[in-house]
């Protein structure tokens, strides 16, 4: 017991002991650091932060672009050394007469140690930029061979080889954006190359030879043949369908637009295709499906869309000038400020259509389905809308002017403020008419039906405008005129 007791005074003298020259030594150095001259640890201090400027300094030169912190993490491990080396070699100034030599030493080397720093650097980002630029350059090389071989393939004779080669230039033209729009143009190439449009033959002359007729030939006498169902061909529809399916880009420049015209593509399978601004004038495109479709400024001046399907279709701008649709489809379709003067639209069926702003001068309307369709604001001088069918649709501000709705059904239909002078309402069904502040002043009305069960209220009338016997304009709220008598009897 009493040795166990010896051994622990011993190790707590031992420590006692050590402790009491450990701070022995502490308050040696904080004497001997309170009288060290102001001068000399100024110059030390100085030093110090000269060295930390010249380093961050040479960073900030090897890595302008990028945070500098990113720039500083590869030196980290030097940094904090050298920071504590500087630290004792001051402690070391201030014990030791002779270690001024060991500091300068120290000083000296620490630029060294910075330039082999920098220059490893140096050439480790150069070697990384020269890795990406050889790897840039082996893509472009494999897109070049990618590109090379697929125009190849496509004149092949084989039509598994082509259909390969379109597949492929859609993905060239995914991966790389510089080729796109020549991959583009050299498919819409190829769709008019192998799908032009020829006009068919016409029938033989009387003087000339009729081709015999085929003794297998099983139709009655006087049966109507079926119409021919046509089909592009099937690489030509994959083409439409990669230019179709392609993403729409805002930024793509007004001049860069895909051309089709003049193409066959009777039967074509357009639906949601993306074809904005296209080029298809004079294009044949009956019976094709371009339901959802976008043709947002497309140009389809003289194009043939009979018994098309473009429900929902977005023609907004587009040029239909003198354009073929008899009997197309245009459910909820979307033609506003489209361009459709001398447009033959017969028999289409254009329920809960927007045609808002649109231009309808000299349109060939007749037994169209408009019901519920918006035409406000449209331009409809001198349009043909005899037996259209108009009922609850929305004209308001329409211009009529010398519109020809003979036997057209307007009952319910939005007219206010609709502009009818020397309109032709011979027979037009009138019932339920909004027609309030409706210009009438030189309209004849007088073989309208159902003029009594329209709404009148504030619409404008003179002495030129014509009512059927026994109609008292006064009564249904219609306003007199005699302003624009008089200045029509000065003319």
């Amino acid at each position: 017991m009493n040795a166990r007791l010896q051994k622990a005074i011993g190790k707590l003298k031992a420590i006692g002991g050590w402790l009491k020259r450990a701070a022995l030594w502490l308050w040696r150095l904080i004497t001997r650091l309170w009288a060290t001259p102001r001068r000399a640890m100024a110059w030390a201090v100085l030093i110090g932060i000269l060295l930390v400027l010249i380093f961050l300094g040479l960073v900030r030169a090897n890595c302008p672009a990028g945070p500098i912190q990113v720039c500083i993490s590869p030196a980290k491990y030097w940094l904090w050394p050298d920071a504590i080396v500087w630290l004792l070699c001051h402690f070391c100034l201030l014990m030791d007469k002779h270690a001024p030599w060991i500091l300068f030493t120290g000083i000296a080397v620490a630029p060294s140690v910075l330039l082999v720093w920098y220059w490893r650097e140096r050439h480790k980002r150069d070697d990384i930029k020269n890795a990406e630029e050889g790897l840039v350059n082996a893509e472009e090389r494999l897109v070049t061979e990618r590109f090379t071989r697929a125009i190849d393939q496509l004149g092949s004779e084989k039509m598994e080889v082509r259909l390969g080669a379109i597949y492929a230039l859609e993905r060239i033209s995914r991966d790389s954006e510089k080729d796109h729009w020549t991959i583009v143009e050299i498919l819409a190439a190829f769709i008019r190359e192998n799908a032009p449009w020829h006009e068919e033959e016409k029938p033989t002359d009387a003087g000339e030879e009729k081709p015999a007729e085929d003794s297998n030939q099983t139709e009655q006498e006087g049966e109507e043949k079926k119409p021919k169902i046509f089909k592009p061909r099937t690489d030509v529809q994959a083409a439409l369908t990669v230019l179709g399916r392609r993403a729409h880009r805002e930024k793509e420049p007004a001049n860069l637009r895909i051309d089709l015209t003049h193409v066959d593509l009777r039967g074509a399978d357009l639906k949601e295709a993306h074809l904005e601004r296209a080029k298809l004038l004079e294009a044949h495109l009956e019976n094709a499906n371009l339901g959802l479709a976008h043709l947002e400024g497309a140009n389809l001046r003289k194009a043939h869309l009979e018994r098309a399907n473009l429900g929902e279709a977005h023609l907004e701008r587009a040029d239909l000038n003198e354009a073929h649709l008899e009997g197309a489809v245009l459910l909820r379709a979307h033609l506003e400020r489209v361009k459709l003067t001398e447009a033959h639209l017969e028999g289409a069926f254009l329920l809960l259509a927007h045609l808002e702003g649109a231009n309808l001068t000299k349109a060939h309307l007749e037994g169209v389905v408009f019901l519920e369709a918006h035409l406000e604001g449209a331009m409809l001088h001198i349009a043909h809308l005899e037996k259209a069918r108009l009922s609850d649709a929305h004209m308001e501000r329409a211009f009529l002017m010398g519109a020809h709705l003979e036997g057209a059904n307007l009952s319910e239909a939005h007219l206010e403020g609709a502009f009818f002078l020397e309109a032709h309402l011979e027979g037009a069904n009138l019932k339920g008419a909004h027609l309030d502040g409706t210009d009438l002043r030189e309209v004849d009305l007088r073989d309208a039906s159902n003029l009594e069960g329209a709404i009148l209220g504030d619409a404008k009338y003179s002495k030129y405008t014509r009512f059927p016997d026994g109609f008292e304009p006064e009564k249904h709220g219609m306003t007199y005129d005699g302003q624009f008598d008089d200045e029509r009897g000065k003319i």
